[in-house]
Order: C-alpha cells, then sequence, then structure tokens
C-alpha cells in the first residue's frame, strides 16, 4: 500500500484548520452559566483576584491574548476578592450577580471598589 504525502494533505490538513478556528470560536465566547465582569482593562483601578475564594476564571482567547479583562463570574451572591492596581490593597466585597447583565468594577465615593451593571 503506497500513500502520497500529497495525498495525505489534503485529508488531513482541513480537519486541523478546522478544529484550530472551531476551537477558537468556542473559546471566545462565555460560557452561558456565568456572568462578565469586565475588570483590568486600560485605565481601571481594580482587577479581579479570586471568586468566592478560588482564582478567578476568565475569557479564553487565542494563542496571542494572554490577559483578559473579563472575569467570568457565577450568577447569585458572590465573595470577590479584588486588588487596587496602583497600590495593592486587596478589598473583600459581597456582589448580587444577575444573569443577562454584564458589569464593571469603579471606585465608590471612599475609594473603594464597587461592582456595578455596564450599560451597553
Amino acid at each position: 500500500m503506497k500513500c502520497s504525502l500529497k495525498s495525505s494533505y489534503k485529508t488531513v490538513l482541513p480537519a486541523i484548520v478546522g478544529g484550530v478556528i472551531g476551537g477558537m470560536i468556542a473559546t471566545s465566547f462565555p460560557r452561558e452559566d456565568r456572568v462578565q465582569i469586565d475588570d483590568y482593562v486600560v485605565g481601571s483601578k481594580f482587577k479581579i483576584l479570586e471568586v468566592n475564594d478560588k482564582p478567578v476564571d476568565r475569557v479564553e482567547h487565542g494563542w496571542v491574548i494572554t490577559r483578559v479583562p473579563k472575569a467570568l463570574v457565577p450568577e447569585g451572591s458572590n465573595k470577590l476578592k479584588v486588588e487596587e492596581i496602583n497600590t495593592g490593597i486587596v478589598y473583600e466585597l459581597d456582589a448580587n450577580i444577575l444573569k443577562g447583565l454584564r458589569y464593571r468594577i469603579e471606585s465608590n465615593e471612599d475609594g473603594s471598589p464597587i461592582v456595578i451593571a455596564r450599560m451597553n
């Protein structure tokens, strides 16, 4: 049985390309059971470190982007550990997250972080 290199590329290459593109599309969208909180964006003062005493889970992207400013948080009452980027001060706050909304973290009047619903 003789197999040419040219014919194996014709069958293997489309499968590899399709798998890579499908994987990139699938990881670009958050799971439906979690809500996005935009943090760690340019100009932001805060970033989420932990959600309910576990490391924060983030929206995943492809190979180039390694730090995504979108934390994934389950719906309902959550305990967030948030760090002020410039000072390193860590805050703990409770947030009631509702499905169907997107959130961001801003400074309260006293400078502490607060989770607010984002206006699209």
